[in-house]
């Protein structure tokens, strides 16, 4: 027998596994690399805030120093258009360190408290600038003011002042550089992440391929071995079939022979004895008469039941007179019968076959003009036989209602299929498909004698 593919040795599992492995693999891999892609975000987030703080208190110290600029400017020469110059950098300066104490958070207490000694360090320069702006202005003593401007308080703040914001941008950019570091580590780390998953997933891609292919690779000789025992499985049952055809035709014949040579000959024994009987009997009375009547035609009705039945077994046109005349003298005796028009186009001669499939042939005609006769409702049928390159054709063709969609198929429908396997038998086929403009057509194809099966 041959081996269905969960006896070859294939496991399901060796594929579900590595699909479930990969399934996790993704779903590891997506949640690995969020989680890293979060991280990396943060990371660009905290060099994106330290370089816009570095760049807000820049702006802070070149405030300052703008406001001290044009105080000096102020001093010097004495024109109040200088006044405008420092109230803007001073506002300037105040609404960037406000956003910075308003953009650090509660966590951040460090951070706001370096912000807070440079908001001071301001507020006691922008007092020392404001104090010397308005000596000048209220007293018109510029030399006074000029002389505050000599001393080294204004410088000290300033001083302090940039060294704040210096030490405050030196560790934003400290932090920054880490960061780039740890950004520039993490893409690193990233790729050899990715470059690993895609690496295992091909693997088990791979292996899946594999897996699949011995399985297609085992199907594939499975469906031959099942296609060669189907084949050698019809081949013995397309034999059998043939044998019993034989054998049921031998003995059909064997009994047609001693019905015809024992019982035929017992009843014209029968008939002859009754002739002598006749003789000696005084027929001239009606009862003996009407009896004798009775014998007489029990008898006839015996000898044709007789002939029937040997008809019926093994025509014997068939054997006397071919396969044409057999078939001819068939047909007219079913159509007769049915009340059909008979129209037949056959050749001159027999075609050239053996006895077997001589008999095949009539057999399946038989069986095809009993069908007419029984349930096609016709009124008219064609029996023809035509020769063609290397057999024949014998077509069975009527006008009547057809068959109805999947009748040949479904169970217990024994006709058509032994007719087929008569056919088959013989090399030949059979084939049956609706006729133009209604009906059914059956047609015969069979081979010559030296193509034709032999046994």
């Amino acid at each position: 027998m041959v081996a269905r593919p969960s006896s070859l040795g294939f496991n399901s599992r060796y594929v579900f596994v590595p699909v479930v492995a990969i399934v996790a693999l993704v779903v590891i891999n997506y949640l690995v690399t969020e989680e890293r892609r979060t991280y990396v975000a943060g990371l660009s987030t905290h060099i994106q805030r330290s370089q816009s703080k570095m760049a807000q208190l820049g702006e802070v110290i070149y405030a300052c120093a703008d406001a001290e600029s044009a105080q000096r400017g102020f001093l010097l020469a004495d024109k109040p258009e200088y006044l405008a110059p420092f109230d803007a950098a001073k506002k300037k300066a105040y609404s960037t360190i406000d956003q910075l104490l308003v953009d650090v958070g509660p966590e951040q207490s460090a951070e706001r408290l370096e912000l807070q000694f440079v908001r001071e360090y301001m507020d006691k320069k922008f007092y020392e600038m404001q104090v010397t702006i308005d000596a000048a202005l209220n007293y018109s003593r510029n030399e006074q003011a000029v002389a505050m401007l000599k001393t080294d308080v204004g410088l000290e703040w300033m001083q302090k002042l940039r060294s704040l914001i210096s030490g405050i941008q030196a560790r934003e950019r400290a932090e920054i550089d880490q960061d780039i570091a740890n950004w520039s580590h993490q893409v690193w780390i990233n790729r050899i992440i990715y470059g690993a998953t895609a690496l295992v997933n091909l693997l088990l891609v791979l292996v899946v391929g594999w897996l699949m292919s011995r399985d297609l690779r085992r199907r594939q000789t499975y469906a031959a071995e099942l296609k060669e025992e189907i084949q050698t499985r019809t081949s013995e049952l397309s034999e059998l079939s043939q044998h019993l055809l034989l054998v049921r035709e031998s003995e059909k014949a064997e009994l047609a022979r001693e019905l015809h040579d024992e019982l035929g000959g017992l009843l014209v024994a029968i008939k002859m004895d009754l002739s002598q009987l006749a003789k000696r009997i005084d027929m001239s009375r009606d009862d003996v008469q009407a009896r004798w009547q009775r014998i007489q035609s029990a008898l006839a009705a015996g000898i044709e039941l007789k002939r029937r039945v040997i008809e019926d077994l093994r025509p014997t046109l068939l054997d006397n007179m071919g396969l044409l005349e057999a078939l001819r003298w068939h047909a007219g005796q079913v159509c007769d019968q049915a009340s059909l028009a008979l129209q037949i186009r056959f050749p001159q001669h027999d075609p050239q076959i053996s006895d077997l499939a001589a008999t095949a042939v009539f057999r399946v005609v038989q069986e095809a003009l009993t069908n007419i006769a029984k349930h096609a409702a016709a009124r008219n049928v064609l029996l023809e036989l035509r020769d063609f390159d290397g057999g024949y054709k014998i077509i069975v063709e009527d006008d009547g209602i057809g068959m109805a969609p999947g009748r040949s198929s479904r169970p217990g429908a024994h006709g058509l299929t032994g007719m087929k396997y008569r056919m088959l038998s013989i090399d030949g086929s059979l084939d049956i498909a609706a006729a133009t403009p209604r009906g059914m057509r059956v047609m015969l194809t069979f081979p010559r004698l030296e193509s034709a099966h032999k046994n």
